[in-house]
């Protein structure tokens, strides 16, 4: 099993296709689709198939992606250590975000400071839900990251806190529960989550969790502030 062979399976699942990756890695499709068939025929099993949407990982695959990822960037983070072993300024940081956090005070000035000390670091920041966050913490995809992610405690990621965050329950200025200051009250009205309703790690099921209350069943998820607020 070799390093090129690892290279490509990722880079096929990210790119979404074979003539995307090869673009990205600057090598023939036929070259691409090579190291592919070897690496099936080490493994034993299929690791591609097309589908409408263009390649998509095998059930096989889905399995042996998380573990190519973990090896094309622990040695991506290798070669970054080797030359800042040469060049201390050198070298690549990831940082994660929430549209929340991002907004912090501190943040920006942080990242400044930084950047005056480490000019020729490259710096990449990326805004993402909480739950995604997370899952690219623990592939290894983020450096580090400020989220809002809560509790704490189940994250099993080394972490510190930061602060707090004060939130708002808000609504149309015409609803008839405006002045309630009663979750209890307002557990069965109708609600909008700015968080995937699916991630029970989010801040609206925390809302209610730490509350000893159920998640309002009268629930729309929305990704956007943008919308408009009923009655």
């Amino acid at each position: 099993m070799k390093l090129h062979q690892l290279k490509a399976l990722v880079a096929i699942h990210n790119a979404g296709s074979i003539l995307e990756a090869s673009k990205l890695m600057h090598i023939t499709q036929p070259a691409l689709s090579r190291s592919i068939k070897e690496l099936e025929r080490e493994v034993g099993f299929s690791l591609l198939q097309r589908s409408h949407k263009g390649m998509a990982l095998t059930e096989e695959g889905k399995r042996v992606i998380r573990h190519a990822n973990l090896v094309v960037e622990s040695i991506r983070r290798l070669q970054i250590e080797a030359a800042s072993i040469q060049d201390a300024a050198l070298g690549a940081v990831s940082i994660g975000v929430t549209s929340l956090t991002a907004m912090l005070d501190g943040v920006d000035e942080s990242i400044l400071a930084f950047r005056r000390k480490y000019p020729r670091v490259k710096i990449t920041i990326t805004d993402l839900r909480p739950s995604q966050i997370l899952q690219r913490l623990r592939d290894g995809s983020l450096d580090f990251a400020i989220t809002s992610q809560q509790p704490l405690s189940r994250l099993s990621l080394d972490w510190e806190a930061l602060g707090s965050i004060k939130g708002r329950v808000i609504c149309h200025a015409s609803n008839a529960q405006k002045f309630s200051k009663s979750l209890r009250t307002l557990q069965y009205g109708h609600w909008i989550s700015l968080d995937e309703l699916s991630d029970q790690a989010s801040q609206f099921h925390q809302l209610f969790e730490v509350n000893g209350l159920q998640v309002p069943q009268n629930t729309v998820e929305c990704t956007s502030v943008k919308g408009e607020f009923r009655p």
